[in-house]
């Protein structure tokens, strides 16, 4: 089995793959993971240990909340509590416009698609050496970098258990801002 890389596209260059993607459901796949910062199995079709298949994310799961698009989508360690993602702001429209085409066009399963199969799209998508988990790691950095979000914001939008776990996606020096939390909760 290869191993996935989990290094950070530059937020221009993800804004270019997806703009450059001819295929309606493959664009909105990739931009739905990274404005989320998924995993590929919280999107699309995944079981569980006990063999329940559980479906990915659904279109009714999207909702508007003070002039953000919020997603609910499935928390792989207990599939009865789903947590909520901001997902997409105004300031990011490349994001929106392919999700709100391939909308128009699907079922009710936004994206019905083997894991095995969409990873195996994503590659020859990708530059060389990039994976699906690349978004989800390029979007906490790009959230980090670019739209100031601090540790423990990081730790709440990708759905970790602890903040040094969250530190592993990005590429900032997040331990400062960690610090800082950990003596305010401390205090």
């Amino acid at each position: 089995m290869v191993e996935e890389e989990s290094k950070a596209l530059s937020y221009g260059h993800i804004q270019d793959i997806i703009n450059s993607i001819s295929d309606l459901r493959l664009q909105a796949i990739i931009a739905t993971q990274y404005s989320l910062a998924a995993r590929a199995g919280e999107l699309i079709q995944y079981q569980h240990e006990n063999g329940i298949t559980t479906q990915g994310l659904l279109k009714s799961n999207i909702e508007k909340r003070n002039g953000l698009l919020i997603c609910t989508i499935p928390n792989f360690k207990n599939a009865k509590q789903p947590f909520k993602k901001p997902y997409i702001t105004k300031a990011e429209p490349f994001l929106y416009n392919p999700f709100k085409k391939w909308l128009q066009v699907c079922q009710e399963q936004v994206f019905d698609i083997k894991i095995r199969r969409y990873h195996k799209l994503v590659s020859t998508i990708l530059p060389e050496g990039y994976a699906s988990h690349s978004l989800r790691h390029s979007r906490a950095t790009h959230l980090a970098e670019q739209f100031k979000f601090n540790a423990y914001e990081i730790k709440q939008f990708l759905g970790h258990a602890s903040l040094d776990t969250s530190s592993i996606y990005v590429q900032q020096d997040l331990s400062r801002t960690a610090n800082k939390i950990k003596k305010g909760v401390e205090e």
